[in-house]
């Protein structure tokens, strides 16, 4: 759990200091994550909770209910994910 707050502190300030290039969403709600499909692990539970979508410049963000890709530079390689 310790690596987890790590990681939401270190976005946040990240974001903080981007000048706009980083921006943080809300967090997700603890019943929307019980009513997934699978059990959510307390780590990325508590990164959830606090950062519910990320933007990286214009791309679209990660995070959002539904599909979402995380985009890179060569869009063969992006990683789709599925949120319900």
């Amino acid at each position: 759990m310790e690596q987890a707050q790590a990681a939401v502190t270190r976005l946040q300030a990240v974001a903080a200091e981007s000048d706009g290039r980083v921006r943080l969403g809300p967090g997700i709600a603890d019943k929307v994550m019980d009513s997934w499909q699978v059990p959510v692990p307390p780590n990325v539970r508590l990164i959830a909770e606090e950062i519910g979508t990320i933007w990286f410049d214009d791309y679209d963000a990660i995070g959002s209910y539904g599909e979402f890709f995380a985009q890179r530079d060569d869009p063969r390689a992006a990683i789709p994910y599925v949120l319900d």
